[in-house]
């Protein structure tokens, strides 16, 4: 029986270290992007090409950065919208520490208030939508549905 509890216990502490994403596990990155026509391939020659057709059916070629700027894990809460006529939130995220302070520097740079971040949940990328303001402590994301806005407060509330 002693040995059984010992094992018992080496049993659950390992399945406790597995690195499998838990269930509440959300994949939603904001990246860096640049439409493919101002692409300079020496600088951006890492970042991976994406096609995404837009509201009137036109297809924009963007290159996006192959790391995020940003994941659900920097984001402390969030405020959305009502839902919009197109079916979408407007959602307001705050933004950690390590996060606040990456973004304010990366939107010092005036230049990169004008280019897009490319948001994607999972394998869908929503949207292409350029800072134009500094961020503070806070950040909005645009063109999540409704499951999407679910499964991040979710993911913010029980991490």
């Amino acid at each position: 029986m002693k040995h059984f509890n010992f094992l018992l216990i080496i049993i659950i502490f390992f399945g406790a270290c597995t690195e499998k994403p838990m269930s509440n596990s959300l994949n939603l990155q904001v990246h860096e992007a640049r439409f493919l026509a101002d692409f300079d391939g020496e600088v951006f020659s890492e970042w991976d090409t994406v096609q995404v057709q837009n509201k009137n059916n036109k297809v924009a070629t963007y290159v996006v950065s192959s790391s995020p700027l940003l994941t659900a894990w920097n984001f402390l809460a969030l405020n959305a919208s009502q839902q919009h006529t197109d079916n979408t939130h407007i959602v307001t995220v705050r933004l950690n520490a390590f996060a606040e302070k990456k973004m304010r520097n990366f939107s010092q740079i005036s230049g990169n208030l004008k280019v897009p971040l490319g948001l994607r949940v999972g394998d869908r990328w929503i949207n292409f939508n350029p800072l134009l303001n500094p961020v503070t402590d806070r950040m909005t994301l645009r063109g999540l549905n409704e499951s999407e806005v679910a499964a991040l407060h979710d993911y913010i509330e029980n991490r």
